[in-house]
């Protein structure tokens, strides 16, 4: 299963010359070099599912934490319809 993933385009250009004479037109261009590249690259997340079919063992320690754990889900936000009581169609 894929979660996700990040792709980055890294462009770079780079010219190189000799002093001097890189700079003369015409024939600068035979003392002078250009490179363009392209670098790209890729980040994804894999997550692998397994069915276990015995729990694993616990010790006392890990028990107790796992005992004493509370969850409480996130609760929804209010509009601001629902706050000043004027909502027709919401749960109360």
């Amino acid at each position: 299963m894929v979660l996700g993933g990040l792709r980055k385009k890294e462009v770079s250009s780079q010219e190189n010359k000799i002093p001097i004479l890189g700079d003369l037109p015409i024939i600068g261009y035979v003392f002078k070099s250009k490179a363009d590249e392209s670098i790209f690259s890729e980040m994804v997340v894999f997550v692998t599912p397994w069915i276990m079919e015995q729990p694993p063992e616990l010790n006392e320690n890990e028990l107790e934490i796992y005992e004493s754990t509370e969850f409480e889900g996130p609760r929804a936000a209010k509009v601001d319809a629902e706050k000043d009581g004027q909502c027709l169609n919401c749960a109360k």
